[in-house]
């Protein structure tokens, strides 16, 4: 009988410790999921007409339903940043944030990718975003948000990834990047130098782009205010390093 008695009582152990199992699975499984969106393509959700607020809701839906038939379900702890990235592969939005609120629900954000470069092929040109991720191909320059151009990338496609770094810190110190440069090029002389041409005519030179980079384009900026609007359509500005510093000389044509 004891031993009958302890069986039972293991029995009962068991069905209880997988009924809490069980339980905790049921409660800690993935049943929500939010989606907010950073977008070039929408305004503010105050700022949209009705179709606007119509057509993001319904990519905001699509997004939830992409996620939820993935992964409804399941434990929370087994779905990782990387796997929700996974789910947002081929469209134009990547995954910005990430976030689990226990005990069901996954907060996403995603950005929309942003057309920024593009490098000529036979087949057209392969536009590249803001990361220098390659986006899609297209016929021509026109950025596909605001229909302006997108910038020229005179570089192997093994080199858009130091274009896009570089391009970046560009655009935070002249805030402006497509709209001010036309192409960018790379050349190497004693070491690699990155070329910006602007659209007013002006070129600025990194000189060794790798080393020193944030403090070249800042004096690049300090010498472009410098200029004259007549200097700004022809020359070159030279960012590069004397003494240990960074400085920036101007060279008329």
């Amino acid at each position: 009988m004891k031993h009958i008695s302890k069986i039972i009582w293991l029995v009962i152990a068991v069905i209880f410790i997988a009924s809490v199992i069980i339980g905790l699975g049921v409660i800690f499984a993935v049943k929500n999921v939010n989606v907010s969106l950073v977008s070039y393509t929408y305004n503010s959700w105050e700022e949209m007409s009705d179709d606007q607020k119509a057509d993001a809701q319904n990519l905001i839906d699509g997004f939830k339903t992409q996620v939820l038939s993935e992964y409804r379900g399941k434990l929370m702890g087994s779905v990782s940043e990387e796997k929700i990235k996974k789910c947002f592969d081929g469209t134009d939005y990547v995954l910005e944030g990430f976030q689990k609120d226990y005990p069901c629900t996954l907060n996403i954000t995603l950005k929309e990718r942003r057309e920024t470069f593009a490098i000529f092929s036979s087949d057209g040109y392969k536009v590249y975003d803001s990361d220098g991720e390659f986006f899609r191909m297209k016929p021509n320059l026109e950025n596909n948000v605001d229909g302006a151009l997108n910038v020229l990338a005179e570089v192997s496609e093994e080199r858009i990834k130091d274009v896009a770094y570089v391009a970046r810190l560009f655009a935070d110190s002249f805030s402006a990047l497509r709209s001010m440069v036309e192409r960018i090029s790379i050349d190497r002389t004693d070491a690699d130098n990155m070329t910006f041409m602007l659209r007013c005519g002006l070129k600025i030179r990194v000189i060794d782009y790798e080393n020193l980079t944030e403090a070249k384009i800042s004096a690049a900026v300090a010498g472009f205010e410098k200029l004259s609007g007549e200097q700004k359509l022809r020359g070159v500005i030279r960012a590069d390093v004397s003494g240990g510093s960074a400085v920036a000389i101007y060279l008329p044509a």
